[in-house]
């Protein structure tokens, strides 16, 4: 049985897109799991049946001024009939946001995914690692959760 898993996010620099391709890269690296990369500025009916097929969707935006982008937030705009349908109900939810600044407030970005995964009834699955840095003041920036987040990949 294969897990699809649809990473849907918008890149306006290209910088959002390379996270996006790292995220496909760790889902194509389990057994049994399959990425696949999704553009929301494409809001076509491919977009969607391929969202719907999917077992898990994992949200990424940039983060502009603290939000997420105009285009992302016009693709979660666009999915009201499925939120109206409950056509992502029970489906896993993961997210990440990018940003020019180490904080950029990414936190508000991935509240905003998070509530918008809780309205479409799915389960939102969190990063799961303590703040890099928490064992030990040598660590470095190469540490994982190095910004201490919990919701997502920042």
């Amino acid at each position: 049985m294969s897990i699809k898993v649809v990473i849907a996010f918008h890149s306006g620099y290209g910088h959002t897109a390379r996270q996006a391709a790292a995220v496909a890269a760790g889902v194509d690296s389990v057994d049994g799991a399959e990425a696949e990369l999704r553009d929301v500025t494409v809001l076509d009916q491919s977009l969607w049946d391929t969202l719907a097929a999917a077992d898990a969707i994992v949200f990424g935006s940039p983060t502009y001024f603290g939000s997420t982008s105009s285009s992302f937030q016009a693709f979660a705009e666009a999915a009201a009939p499925i939120w109206q349908a409950q056509g992502w109900k029970d489906k896993l939810a993961a997210g990440f946001p990018n940003s020019a600044g180490a904080n950029g407030n990414k936190d508000n970005v991935l509240t905003s995914m998070v509530v918008l995964a809780a309205q479409h009834g799915m389960t939102w699955v969190p990063l799961g690692l303590p703040p890099g840095w928490i064992y030990s003041s040598r660590g470095s920036c190469e540490e994982l959760n190095r910004l201490g987040g919990f919701l997502g990949a920042s």
